[in-house]
Protein backbone atom coordinates (compact mmCIF):
# COMPACT_ATOMS: atom_id res chain seq x y z
CA UNK A 1 0.00 0.00 0.00
CA UNK A 2 2.97 2.29 0.00
CA UNK A 3 3.55 1.74 -3.71
CA UNK A 4 2.14 3.54 -6.72
CA UNK A 5 -1.55 3.84 -5.86
CA UNK A 6 -2.53 6.21 -3.09
CA UNK A 7 -5.32 4.84 -0.93
CA UNK A 8 -7.94 7.01 0.69
CA UNK A 9 -7.87 6.38 4.47
CA UNK A 10 -11.30 4.68 4.67
CA UNK A 11 -10.45 2.28 1.84
CA UNK A 12 -7.06 1.45 3.29
CA UNK A 13 -8.60 0.78 6.70
CA UNK A 14 -11.32 -1.40 5.14
CA UNK A 15 -8.69 -3.43 3.27
CA UNK A 16 -6.66 -3.91 6.45
CA UNK A 17 -9.80 -5.02 8.33
CA UNK A 18 -10.61 -7.50 5.57
CA UNK A 19 -7.12 -9.00 5.74
CA UNK A 20 -7.29 -9.30 9.52
CA UNK A 21 -10.83 -10.64 9.76
CA UNK A 22 -11.11 -12.82 6.65
CA UNK A 23 -7.63 -14.32 6.86
CA UNK A 24 -7.19 -14.30 10.65
CA UNK A 25 -3.97 -12.31 10.31
CA UNK A 26 -2.22 -10.36 13.04
CA UNK A 27 -0.96 -6.79 12.71
CA UNK A 28 2.58 -7.95 11.89
CA UNK A 29 1.33 -10.28 9.15
CA UNK A 30 -0.67 -7.46 7.56
CA UNK A 31 2.33 -5.14 7.90
CA UNK A 32 4.44 -7.58 5.90
CA UNK A 33 1.79 -7.93 3.20
CA UNK A 34 1.11 -4.23 2.62
CA UNK A 35 4.37 -2.57 3.62
CA UNK A 36 2.99 -0.32 6.36
CA UNK A 37 4.30 -0.13 9.91
CA UNK A 38 2.66 -2.33 12.54
CA UNK A 39 1.40 0.65 14.58
CA UNK A 40 -0.14 2.14 11.43
CA UNK A 41 -1.92 -1.13 10.66
CA UNK A 42 -3.22 -1.28 14.24
CA UNK A 43 -4.48 2.34 14.18
CA UNK A 44 -6.20 1.80 10.83
CA UNK A 45 -7.92 -1.35 12.05
CA UNK A 46 -9.11 0.22 15.31
CA UNK A 47 -10.39 3.32 13.49
CA UNK A 48 -12.25 1.14 10.99
CA UNK A 49 -13.88 -0.86 13.80
CA UNK A 50 -15.02 2.37 15.45
CA UNK A 51 -16.44 3.63 12.14
CA UNK A 52 -18.27 0.33 11.67
CA UNK A 53 -19.83 0.65 15.14
CA UNK A 54 -20.92 4.20 14.32
CA UNK A 55 -22.51 2.97 11.08
CA UNK A 56 -24.49 0.39 13.04
CA UNK A 57 -25.99 3.13 15.19
CA UNK A 58 -29.37 4.07 13.74
CA UNK A 59 -29.29 7.69 14.83
CA UNK A 60 -25.93 8.73 13.42
CA UNK A 61 -25.11 9.83 9.88
CA UNK A 62 -21.65 8.54 8.95
CA UNK A 63 -21.28 10.64 5.79
CA UNK A 64 -19.37 13.43 7.59
CA UNK A 65 -17.25 10.93 9.51
CA UNK A 66 -16.29 9.09 6.31
CA UNK A 67 -15.39 12.35 4.56
CA UNK A 68 -13.09 13.30 7.43
CA UNK A 69 -11.83 9.79 8.15
CA UNK A 70 -8.18 9.84 9.07
CA UNK A 71 -5.84 7.89 11.22
CA UNK A 72 -3.47 10.21 13.02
Amino acid sequence: MTGIKEWAPPQKAAFIAKLIEDNNLGYRDVMRKIGSRTDTVERNYIAFCILRQIEESEDFDTKVVEERFSVL
